[in-house]
């Protein structure tokens, strides 16, 4: 019963390790009525991924008999790998540290010191005792103290992940029968296995790392401390007395008003031989031939003017005592304190984690047009089949 084919022409068709063959393209492309006898002896792959190893092909005619012996492997094309994944954002800058404290105010200055008494009266004839001088000037308030320093900044933060990778490629085609009606195709096989899919893509490289916040300002410098206060005003001379002792005939001249706040006090008056006593602390002291006590020294009040010092006293027909000398003024206020340093920068964030890798890409197909062959030996099939 199978002469009718046998008495059509034969072919025989030996394929080495080859890639994208066709069967009918290898057996010549016969235009009429044949048997094919080819046999696989070498491995068959795909030079793309695109094309298929092995191609019965379809411009045989119907009653063509194919009989294929597969003594080796049949693989489809590999899959391109997927791309790798971009780089994930940069993590946000850290935030300024706060500002430092203010600074506190200065010391205040010290006081002034009092004013010395004014001198005696001169006797024969007496004359009136000198003014105090003036209490000196407080002296000036300290600066004020520097500013606390400012705040660290805060750390930057983490970059963010990479991108994930691309999706690998599906695998190719291993075996194609395309359907040609009333062809015959019988396989006796070895191995038939679909193209390997692509590998996924690298995940991308996390993110840099987020910069680091500055630190914060300075706080200002604190206020200048207050002036000191005035010395007080020295205190007036005491009066000469006029009269003369008939024993000696000379007169003498009055004590010395006492300095302002504890000063000391000024000299008495000049007679014609013999000085008068000086005056003693806050209290005139009055010559020996009748002048008139001095004036007390003025008071130096708190962060204000010195107290002027009092009038000296005269004796009866003889010259008043000098006026007090004028209080001190109040010292400057001090200067402004420095600001504070900066605060010192934060730390910076870390770098982002690498993103997913991509998924694998699918296998190929084993055999498309499964149905237009029957197997003699169907051996080892790797892969979907259609």
């Amino acid at each position: 019963m199978f002469m009718p084919g046998l008495l059509r022409p034969t072919k025989i068709v030996n394929i080495g390790a080859s890639s994208n063959v066709d069967l009918h393209t290898e057996a010549g492309a016969p235009t009429f009525p044949v048997n094919v006898f080819a046999f696989v002896n070498g491995a068959i792959t795909a030079s793309a991924v695109n094309n298929t190893a092995f191609n019965t092909g379809s411009s045989w005619r119907g009653g063509d008999i194919l009989y294929i012996d597969n003594n080796s492997t049949i693989t489809g094309g590999t899959g391109a790998a997927g791309s790798d994944g971009s780089q994930g954002a940069q993590g946000t800058p850290g935030n300024p540290g706060g500002t430092g404290n203010p600074g506190n105010q200065g010391a205040q200055g010290s006081k002034g010191t009092g004013g010395t008494g004014g001198a005696g009266g001169t006797g024969n004839p007496g004359a009136a005792g000198s003014g105090g001088s003036s209490g000196s000037q407080g002296g000036a308030g300290s600066p004020g103290n520097q500013g606390g320093q400012g705040g660290q900044g805060n750390a930057g933060q983490i970059g963010a992940p990479g991108n994930p990778g691309g999706n690998g490629q599906g695998g190719g085609i291993a075996l194609a029968a395309p359907t040609v009606t009333g062809l015959k195709i019988l396989f006796d096989n070895n191995t038939i296995t679909g193209g390997t899919g692509g590998t996924g893509g690298n995940g991308g490289p996390g993110g840099p790392q987020g910069n680091a916040g500055p630190g914060g300002p300075g706080g200002p410098g604190g206020p200048g401390g207050p002036g000191g206060a005035g010395g007080g005003g020295g205190g007036g001379g005491g009066g000469a007395a006029s009269s003369v002792i008939a024993k000696s005939g000379v007169t003498y001249g009055g004590g010395g008003g006492a300095g302002g706040n504890s000063a000391p006090g000024g000299a008495g008056g000049t007679p014609a031989n013999t000085p008068g006593n000086p005056g003693s602390a806050n209290v005139g002291g009055g010559g020996t031939g009748g002048g008139g006590v001095g004036g007390n020294g003025g008071q130096g009040s708190a962060n204000g003017t010195g107290q002027s010092g009092n009038v000296g006293t005269g004796n009866a027909t003889n010259y008043n005592g000098g006026s007090g000398g004028p209080g001190g003024g109040t010292g400057p206020s001090g200067g402004q304190g420095p600001t504070g340093p900066g605060g010192n920068v934060g730390g910076v964030g870390g770098q982002g984690p690498q993103g997913p890798a991509g998924s694998p890409g699918s296998q190929g197909s084993a055999i498309n047009g499964v149905g237009n062959i029957r197997f003699i030996n169907s051996g080892t099939i790797n892969g979907p089949q259609s």
